[in-house]
């Protein structure tokens, strides 16, 4: 067992189950993009695991690119390297495509947009604050 002052149950991995209820590499979800990189140890994993044919498609892209490991997330790895700026730009792309088509559903509630966090007291905010991935890494967008 790791850590077991702050995990001190065991993990019950049910592979099976989820695989089941997320349909494994059949996977098939509107809107959901496919960051992978061709060094990240959990590539075989993904739906760009060797030997698995997924289609990347206009609602289900997949972009691979050379980083390893969530390095799609860091601004500043597409400065470094093309094929992660490349994953980037098409990631961002495909958002941006998808959140201009989007339609509220407010059937007679009013109309209000999707919130990335719960709505909480000022107080919470604070102690909270959500900044966007650009403010954390310093990258492309962001002052530093």
């Amino acid at each position: 067992m790791m850590f077991p002052a702050a995990f001190p149950d065991t993990v019950n991995v049910q592979v099976n189950q989820t695989n089941e209820l997320y349909k494994g590499w059949d996977v098939r979800l509107d809107r959901l993009f496919f960051a992978n990189g061709m060094r990240d140890p959990w590539k075989d994993a993904t739906v760009s695991a060797t030997g698995v044919e997924v289609p990347s498609t206009d609602s289900q892209p997949i972009a691979v690119g050379d980083g390893f490991h969530c390095s799609d997330l860091l601004t500043r790895s597409g400065t470094v390297d093309a094929t992660v700026r490349a994953v980037q730009t098409e990631a961002l792309g495909f958002m941006k495509k998808w959140l201009a088509s989007w339609k509220p559903q407010n059937k007679g509630k009013g109309t209000s947009a999707p919130r990335s966090v719960p709505v909480s007291t000022s107080q919470t905010l604070k102690e909270h604050a959500v900044k966007p991935i650009n403010a954390f890494n310093g990258g492309v967008g962001s002052k530093k």
